[in-house]
């Protein structure tokens, strides 16, 4: 996982998700809207399989599918993701298309 970029107080949403849109459709890698240990909110990447988080992530918010991939919707190890951080849900991003997916 590596930081691409800190979140903003005041940022849009719309703008996060259309950035993450962008940075995913040109570099093929996953990425992800994350909370940190230090309270702040950042953008991550990982690689074409995948982002492995580092310890330092608190929550994901919403995460990106490559472009490259068919559309396939939550993998199991989005799954996983959710159980590891006690989350109940969310948000996919594949294709340019928003999907909130939540745990089994």
């Amino acid at each position: 996982m590596s930081v691409v970029r800190t979140i903003g107080r005041g940022e849009k949403i719309a703008d996060i998700v259309n950035e993450g849109k962008v940075l995913t459709y040109e570099t093929g890698n996953e990425h992800a809207l994350v909370g940190l240990a230090n309270g702040d909110r950042a953008i991550v990447s990982g690689g074409p399989g995948g982002i492995e988080f580092t310890d330092d992530v608190t929550r994901v918010f919403g995460h990106t599918h490559p472009y490259q991939l068919p559309i396939s919707g939550p993998s199991s190890a989005d799954f996983a993701m959710l159980d590891a951080y006690g989350q109940q849900s969310s948000w996919l991003l594949e294709h340019g298309q928003l999907t909130k997916f939540g745990a089994r």
